[in-house]
């Protein structure tokens, strides 16, 4: 995002205060200077500003909130927004599964809209954010995906969906929120298409509790070339410190790379005796890392 940075240099011996600005240069990038060109280490801190993508919670904007699609309530599922429900009164969305039978579940919920554009293209640094939330009576009991009437050893939602239209699958980008029943508890999970190239969190067990969700997408310098990576912050402003991370992959910025979708794709049906919901607030894409989004 280009913006206009002002650094304190130094407060001189006479008591002026001499001020540097400086432009950023980067095609999207959100490099305040030249673009960090490892594949190690994630974007730089840039300070907050306004994003590139905000979702609108008000009630005037609904259901679509600012996107361009959002899929209507299924007989196993709804999707309602809810006032005041955040960690600091914020409005966001609630979403419900409801029981159907052993065939419940592989069903699009949530919202999709495609970008043009930085930061969606070979270079680009993208960052997701939100906070979320499990319903306090979620118990994450739901029928294995393949319509056996079993129990599902993990529930599993696709939350996250870039680039659903890239060829061959595994150049999409799946963001997973996995959550086993038994003991209770849950993970994040970062992969391509097909499961390729994963990398997951440690399991959380305070279902009840609002995260706070930071994801960066480093796509490839240009087409198949292995210098691109994914990260995910959960409750951490530590840049260089992701809580999960996958580096030296291929990610592609070819066809829509710029198609979002968000809450996306449950896989299970939820058990004729489960509980499974979840809430979200201030979802936001940008080209830069918010150092202070990781808490309250």
């Amino acid at each position: 995002m280009r913006r206009d940075l002002v650094s304190l240099v130094g407060l001189l011996a006479a008591g002026l205060v001499s001020l540097a600005s400086c432009s950023d240069p980067g095609g999207g990038s959100g490099d305040a200077g030249p673009p960090d060109s490892s594949i190690d280490s994630p974007g730089p801190d840039a300070p907050p500003a306004t994003p590139f993508f905000q979702m609108d919670y008000a009630a005037g904007a609904a259901p679509i909130a600012g996107w361009t699609s959002t899929q209507p309530d299924n007989a196993d599922h709804t999707m309602t927004r809810a006032a005041g429900i955040g960690p600091d009164g914020q409005d966001g969305y609630r979403l419900v599964m409801d029981h159907v039978g052993p065939n419940g579940g592989d069903n699009y919920w949530g919202h999709r809209r495609v970008f043009t554009g930085a930061p969606f293209a070979y270079g680009d640094r993208a960052y997701f954010r939100w906070r979320f939330r499990w319903l306090p009576n979620t118990d994450c009991r739901a029928y294995e995906q393949m319509g056996t009437g079993l129990l599902a050893g993990v529930y599993r939602n696709k939350i996250l969906i870039v680039n659903d239209a890239s060829s061959p699958m595994t150049s999409r980008f799946v963001l997973t929120v996995e959550c086993d029943p038994s003991p209770l508890g849950f993970y994040w999970k970062l992969q391509k298409g097909g499961g390729v190239d994963p990398a997951r969190t440690p399991i959380n067990t305070s279902i009840a509790a609002w995260v706070q969700v930071q994801v960066e997408l480093q796509y490839s310098s240009a087409a198949g070339v292995a210098d691109g990576a994914y990260r995910i912050w959960i409750d951490n402003n530590v840049m260089t410190a992701p809580t999960a991370e996958l580096t030296g992959i291929v990610l592609q910025a070819d066809v829509e790379p710029g198609d979002v979708q968000f809450g996306a794709y449950f896989n299970n049906g939820v058990f004729s005796d489960g509980h499974i919901g979840w809430e979200h607030t201030e979802f936001q894409i940008d080209d830069d890392f918010d150092a202070g989004w990781g808490g309250f």
